[in-house]
């Protein structure tokens, strides 16, 4: 039948069923599937793709900050450099000497050949200034290269004094076009210039590397400086450093990055004569993805160019597409499948409905039998407060008859004080209903009719119905647990009160060079030692066991592929992170050992600066022990209550199986010659056991529910195909009384759904079996709407309409009696 309309159920399968479990079906779905797939599979390779390219570029512009930040550095440190001579009217050999080896090029600036230093003087000065530079202990000193040139520049001070740098010694960088450029640049601008691509005189005959060199100028003290031609009139020389490229850029990319290939060209094109670096594979490899971009350096701009490498692109490799596209055609094949077997399956179906048939029971009353049996209070009310139902221990907990409560404001059952609060919370839970437990406030308390106030918990659920939120409460007496949370809050307040008495916290302080710097009283009281022996003379590893931190030591090292060693173990993480929290094992100064937990954080200055380290640390042995107990009583309470469950389900199959011996004894007798009498007892007999045997199933499943055992099937099904045979169950029914029964499912309401269809089927034939049973003439109506819809679940309303005689408002309050009809006289007539 069609969802959009209501009609009456048709005798005959109608022409679009029959389609749909048609073989054509079968393969027009396989082939929208397929198409499906292709899409998937063609999405994924996109998104695989532009990921890859994203992490590229991410990557290549890491390469280019990390050049831009390299070459800042070394400028600070010939800026450094040039300060020096800014500080003094005279820097001599010895002075430069030792400002050079503070620096520890080697172990901080790779690349860097060395730090030098270069004066300008005229050709009249040449001759001058070789006797004065021989003088100083360089009897074969001489400017290089040899000839008449109007103005010179020599090499006199460059550190480290090796053989390579030597090589150097007294050469004429203002002879050679691409140094003058860039020396003349720095001089006039009196800012650093890097000059173009060169060979170093340094270099020798092999491993010969592309070279450049940075100037910084060094003016007179005191001068100004507002012109070029004051900077050239003024100038003492110019702090340089010559740098060899491979050695400079070779470990750019640190351990763990992904690995990328990057070349470097002096210029704003990338011309082969112009490299200074490249650590691209040569050949035939093809990388996916390249990037070249300008880079603004002092005086200068170089251009990089960035490409993948094997390993970048396994990295970031992803096998999704084709993941996507072996599921897409498994899942294509099992729909096709599928629709080929769903006749058969309907059919089974449909069999396993007519076998069940007799089986069914009162749903409805079931749920009523629950809500009432809850050993928790349970109240049903209205967006505006109102209680629509109350079950018998909402009774027992407030002393209110059910009649009374019915219609009743749900602040009945609240001290007056907290009633103008809750009325808002109500009407805010309303408009955004959502599953809540309500025990979060200090206390909550709920009012007995007497007066009395009592502590309690309550767990809201939303509930839609017919376009309305109702609020379903579950509310628990507390009273005897809060009790016992005193005694306990009693009982741990006089421990803590014992344990902080005795064990302070511990508050150490150190620098960054691990030594202590504050030792408190607390950490005085708990280890023993006086801060005089700690402050400034050790740190603290003393109270460590040695053992565990080389264990951490080692542990952090693996996590971060470079050594970590002594201190560094205990606050590796907290200089990363900012802090870090972690159990140790502190040794006392008698040599006891107790474990604490220490947070470690850092501590920094104004600017940022780590200036050192605080640890707190407070002894855990207690809250050791206390979890321990605790755990160990879940474990006990959990057995407990599966033991239970356990007998409840094994005891429910054990009165199953004499019934079904009385029922078996019963079928044997009825092959026996009987008379009409006999047979009349023999049929009560059998009716009154299949009806006890029916009770006993009910039984059983609620044990499986209670176990754990019961299991709801989740499958696939079709709700016409779930109508259809709902409508051929009760048409018979229907038509004996000359009813009409009509099936209405809403447009918007799929018609394949995921879930149990035999449950699903067996409330709706109860329900309408007792609309049938109680309507002498009209009609009997199923609708089915769709309340709401979300990220592919739905939420239906089956709701069943009647002309019958309906329920008065004073039969209404015994519906949820149990084993009770809400007028014995109607036994007669129904």
């Amino acid at each position: 039948m069609s969802p959009s309309s209501p009609s009456r159920l048709p005798a005959a399968k109608p022409k679009w069923q029959a389609l749909l479990q048609s073989d054509a079906a079968a393969w027009l779905v396989l082939l929208i599937a397929l198409l499906l797939t292709a899409l998937a599979w063609f999405n994924a390779r996109h998104r695989v793709q532009q990921s890859g390219n994203d992490q590229f570029v991410s990557a290549a512009s890491d390469v280019q900050q990390a050049i831009v930040d390299r070459i800042h550095a070394y400028e600070l440190v010939l800026r450094s450099a040039s300060g020096l001579f800014a500080a003094s009217d005279e820097v001599g050999r010895t002075d430069w000497r030792q400002f050079v080896l503070a620096q520890q090029l080697e172990q901080h600036y790779p690349g860097i050949q060395g730090l030098g230093y270069s004066v300008l003087f005229n050709a009249a000065d040449k001759a001058a200034h070789e006797r004065q530079i021989r003088a100083e202990g360089f009897a074969d000193y001489a400017v290089k290269p040899t000839g008449e040139r109007a103005r010179y520049s020599a090499i006199i001070y460059l550190e480290p004094f090796n053989w390579r740098n030597q090589r150097a010694f007294g050469f004429d960088m203002y002879s050679e076009p691409v140094r003058r450029q860039a020396m003349d640049l720095a001089i006039d601008s009196g800012q650093t210039a890097l000059s173009g691509k060169v060979q170093l005189e340094q270099e020798t005959k092999t491993d010969v590397q592309p070279g450049f060199l940075m100037y910084v100028p060094v003016y007179a003290r005191g001068q100004m400086l507002n012109s070029v031609d004051d900077k050239r009139q003024h100038l003492r020389g110019l702090v340089y450093a010559p740098f060899r490229s491979r050695d400079l850029f070779g470990n750019l990319i640190p351990p763990g990055a992904l690995p990328l290939h990057f070349a470097i060209y002096d210029g704003d094109t990338a011309q082969p004569e112009r490299l200074l670096f490249d650590n691209t594979l040569p050949g035939r490899w093809q990388p996916a993805w390249t990037r070249q971009v300008k880079l603004a350096v002092p005086g200068r701009n170089w251009t990089l160019h960035v490409e993948s490498t094997p390993g970048f692109e396994r990295a970031i490799a992803s096998n999704e597409p084709e993941v996507s596209g072996i599921l897409g055609l498994l899942t294509d094949t099992l729909l096709f499948l599928a629709m080929k077997t769903f006749a058969d399956r309907r059919k089974r179906i449909e069999q396993r409905a007519r076998q069940l048939q007799q089986e069914l029971t009162a749903g409805e009353q079931r749920q009523r039998d629950l809500f009432e049996s809850s050993p928790n209070g349970m109240l049903l009310a209205n967006a505006e407060g109102s209680i629509l139902m109350a079950n018998r221990e909402i009774t027992k907990l407030f002393g209110y008859s059910q009649q009374a409560l019915i219609g009743a404001p749900v602040e009945l059952l609240m001290p007056e004080r907290f009633r103008g609060t809750h009325s808002a919370f109500r009407q805010g839970f309303a408009q955004h209903p959502e599953m809540r437990p309500m025990n979060r406030r200090p206390i909550l308390l709920g009012q007995r009719q007497d007066g009395s106030e009592f502590p309690l918990e309550i767990g809201l659920s939303p509930i839609s119905h017919d376009g309305e939120t109702l609020i379903l409460a579950a509310i628990l007496d507390v009273s005897e647990r809060k009790r016992a949370e005193a005694e306990v809050a009693k009982a741990r307040l006089l421990l803590n009160s014992t344990i902080n008495s005795a064990v302070r916290f511990s508050i150490i302080a150190t620098d960054t060079r691990g030594i202590i710097t504050l030792f408190s009283a607390g950490a005085e009281e708990m280890l023993g030692y006086s801060a005089n022996e700690m402050v400034g003379h050790t740190s603290p590893a003393v109270i460590h066991l040695a053992d565990e931190v080389n264990a951490r030591a080692q542990q952090l090292s693996a996590e971060l592929g470079r050594p970590v060693e002594g201190f560094a173990a205990l606050v590796e993480v907290a200089q990363r992170d900012g802090h870090e929290s972690r159990e140790w094992h502190y040794v006392r100064k008698d040599g006891s050992i107790l474990l604490v937990n220490l947070t470690v954080t850092v501590l920094h200055d104004e600017q940022g600066q780590v200036i050192g380290f605080v640890g707190v640390a407070y002894d855990v042995t207690e809250e050791k022990r206390v979890a321990a107990e605790l755990q160990a009583a879940i474990l006990a309470a959990e057995a407990a209550s599966q033991a239970k469950s356990d007998f409840l389900a094994n005891m429910s199959h054990e009165i199953r199986t004499p019934m079904n011996a009385v029922l078996g004894m019963a079928h044997l007798l009825e092959g026996t010659d009987l008379s009409s009498l006999q047979r009349e007892y023999l049929t009560m007999i059998n009716q009154s056991g299949k009806s006890l045997l029916g009770v006993i199933n009910d039984i059983l499943d609620f044990s499986k529910i209670e176990a754990g055992k019961l299991d709801l099937q989740q499958i696939a099904f079709n709700l016409g195909d779930l109508t259809d045979t709902l409508s051929s169950i009760m048409s018979v029914n229907a038509a004996s009384k000359d009813l009409e029964l009509i099936i209405h499912v809403a447009a918007d309401v799929p018609a394949t759904l995921f879930g149990d269809p035999l449950r699903l089927q067996q409330v709706l034939t109860n329900l309408v079996t007792n609309a049938i049973k109680f309507t002498e003439a009209g009609e009997v109506v199923l609708q089915v709407r769709q309340l709401q819809q979300n990220a592919g679940q739905h939420l239906l309303r089956f709701a069943i309409f009647d002309t019958g005689i309906g329920i008065s408002d004073a039969q209404r309050e015994r519906l949820f009696a149990p084993f009770s009809q809400a007028d014995n006289s109607m036994t007669r007539r129904f």
